[in-house]
């Protein structure tokens, strides 16, 4: 079976409130009627020139995975002294089981034997690994560094909201399509991951590499692994056996941006 999945089929209305919001522009702005008509006369160019494609791309665990996961020493270390500190808290809660059998008590919240018990049981986390790609394409965020290059900064902090609002709103659309896939190759998703917080910067390059759309796309990584085109969103979902358990959404309350306007209340 083909290990790729694409979705071009995005059909998205930027949500003026959510990008008003980014820009804490109110209706009791001194700007704020003209920060509303340079919106609308925006939203035109912006459908026009906006690109989005996605792809969900998977593979079965390995220990390769496994090295390039824990390739980034200090990111590895954190990631354990966080799990640590969780299996410390649970610890009335899994008396009597081992450390993997609270790892997965932990992960699916439920006592019922799972698919991710016996991922665990065989000496992997996940069984396999599914990699989710988002992107706008450079357009948007050419006209937008433009804007800002000319002192036109009203016009590229709309654009580059809208394009935000537009990349977060993508992820409903693929969450429904990924449901429906993950049913079709008998799978679950028992984690959600994203870097740095929860893998190396690094492993992005597996990403790209597995999803097998840089030239496609002309989709490119920077020194420091970050995507180009910049309005890109990388998500690393952990695979169970266990086709009922479904953690792909994003949990604000988890998520080290605290500032992020975005963020849900919490």
């Amino acid at each position: 079976m083909e290990n790729k999945y694409f979705i071009e089929d995005f059909h998205i209305d930027v949500n003026r409130d959510t990008v008003f919001n980014m820009l804490d522009c109110f209706e009791d702005s001194p700007v704020y009627e003209e920060v509303c008509d340079a919106f609308e006369e925006r939203k035109p160019w912006f459908y026009a020139h906006v690109r989005p494609r996605a792809v969900l791309a998977w593979e079965p665990w390995s220990k390769t995975l496994r090295q390039e996961l824990d390739a980034d020493a200090d990111t590895a270390a954190d990631r354990k002294e966080a799990a640590a500190a969780g299996r410390t808290e649970a610890a009335d809660a899994t008396a009597g089981q081992t450390e993997d059998d609270a790892a997965v008590g932990r992960a699916v919240d439920c006592g019922a034997e799972t698919g991710a018990e016996a991922d665990v049981a065989a000496g992997a986390p996940f069984a396999g690994l599914m990699y989710l790609l988002m992107t706008l394409g450079p357009e948007v965020e050419a006209e937008s560094g433009r804007c800002f290059a000319t002192g036109d900064y009203l016009e590229g902090m709309l654009l580059d909201a809208m394009a935000d609002d537009y990349l977060f709103q993508m992820e409903d659309k693929v969450s429904e399509e990924m449901r429906l896939l993950c049913g079709r190759i008998g799978m679950g998703i028992q984690k959600r991951m994203e870097a740095p917080q929860d893998f190396p910067m690094a492993f992005h390059r597996r990403v790209l590499q597995v999803c097998g759309v840089a030239s496609l796309w002309d989709m490119s990584l920077s020194s420091g692994d970050m995507f180009a085109p910049v309005k890109t969103s990388c998500v690393v979902f952990g695979l169970t056996k266990d086709v009922h358990i479904f953690r792909a959404q994003h949990d604000c309350s988890h998520c080290p941006a605290v500032n992020c306007k975005m963020r849900a209340a919490v």
